[in-house]
């Protein structure tokens, strides 16, 4: 399921869940989030995935993340992708990080199981794939 009210709360636009559960009790996730500030300031998208990688080690020091191979989208970008895990078994959450011009476009798949991780990864490739760059507010005219 595409819903874009269900994540406001957790100011996330765009949020998918398999159908029939709900985006706040389902055990494995998809969204899309903006990372804004990318072009502002002049970081480059390894180091923003490298801070994105020192966070995470923070938060969860047992942590193993691993690079996956790059996927291409429809809009002709290529997305690199991390795979997480808190604990250093199985991953549970990916990450593709699909620069743009003033942002970077997080497409996160996360489950609270290496087996719906597993099950879903197959979707999350699809929705990466599909990605292509719509447009801001300012492109628009807004």
């Amino acid at each position: 399921v595409l819903d874009d009210t269900a994540g406001m709360g957790s100011r996330i636009r765009c949020v998918f869940y398999p159908k029939g559960q709900k985006w706040a009790t389902a055990a494995t996730v998809m969204y899309v989030n903006p990372m804004h500030g990318f072009g502002a300031k002049e970081r480059t998208l390894a180091t923003l995935i490298g801070e994105d990688e020192k966070a995470f080690h923070k938060r969860a020091p047992r942590g193993r993340i691993t690079e996956g191979e790059p996927i291409a989208t429809t809009g002709k970008k290529t997305a690199r992708v991390r795979y997480f895990s808190e604990d250093g078994g199985p991953p549970h959450e990916a990450v593709a990080y699909v620069p743009e011009k003033s942002l970077v476009m997080l497409l996160v798949l996360t489950s609270h199981s290496p087996q719906g991780f597993k099950q879903a990864l197959g979707a999350f490739h699809t929705l990466v794939e599909s990605y292509a760059w719509v447009g801001t507010n300012t492109e628009f005219g807004r």
